[in-house]
Formats: structure tokens, C-alpha cells, sequence
């Protein structure tokens, strides 16, 4: 069994600054055991990250305190039998490589990435195909 949270918070820092975010925490995540995906959405980051539970919680206090983010809401925070993103020590993705507009015009979803449920943002993530060149 994994633990694993989801998250949505608002970008206190530029795009261009968010590959120092991520290149930092595949190093950090792989030698943790956690996988997961990070997606900016305009201002918006959304999260998801997995793996053992003491390594997910610890992540979790972390990201909490980060300054670089705002009004972090956890979406849903649980056990998974298996890993959604196996493989992914951080994969990062942003509105350029998929838009969430895009997707939830197509499935008759709420638009506000805020308004969504745990579900939908997850699908939406899964759908992102961003290798991981670990």
C-alpha cells in the first residue's frame, strides 16, 4: 500500500522559475521513493505525489510550509493499492502541454480547476503524458 495526497495552491513565483522546483524534487523524491506529477495551470499548481506514507507525510509538511505557493488546498489525501505515476520520480507539465479548459469542455465538467473534484483532476492528470528522462 502507497499513501499519496493531491493538491491545488496558487504560484507565488514565475513559470520560468518552476524548473528549479522540479528538477529539485525529482532528485529529492527518487532517493524517497515517492512518484508523482506536478501541473501549473496559470497561476495555479496542482499536485499529486505518492509513496510511502512516513516519506509522503513528511513531503506533505514540507510543500505546506513552501513559500513559493499559496491557499494550498489538500483535494484528497488516502491509500492507493498501486502508484498512479509508477516511474515518475516528478513529472511536470503545464497549460501549454495540456489545458484544463480543454479537457472539461470536452466532458461537460466543471470549469474552474478550484471547483473540481479529486476525480476529475485526477483523470485529467493521468491523461498528461510527460516522460520522466531520469
Amino acid at each position: 500500500m502507497f499513501t499519496g495526497f493531491l493538491y491545488t495552491s496558487e504560484a507565488n513565483q514565475p513559470r520560468e522559475l518552476d524548473s528549479r522546483v522540479y528538477l529539485q524534487s525529482r532528485r529529492d523524491n527518487r532517493a524517497r521513493g515517492i512518484t508523482g506529477t506536478l501541473h501549473r495551470q496559470g497561476c495555479l499548481f496542482v499536485q499529486h505525489v505518492e509513496g510511502p506514507a512516513d516519506q509522503v507525510d513528511a513531503l506533505l509538511s514540507k510543500i505546506a510550509r513552501d513559500d513559493r505557493h499559496r491557499d494550498m488546498t489538500i483535494r484528497w489525501y488516502g491509500t492507493l493499492p498501486q502508484r498512479h505515476f509508477d516511474g515518475w520520480s516528478m513529472s511536470y507539465s503545464t497549460d501549454q502541454d495540456a489545458s484544463w479548459e480543454a479537457w472539461v469542455s470536452q466532458r461537460k465538467r466543471p470549469s474552474s480547476l478550484l471547483e473540481a473534484d479529486a476525480a476529475d483532476i485526477h483523470a485529467f492528470l493521468a491523461n498528461i503524458v510527460m516522460p520522466d528522462y531520469s
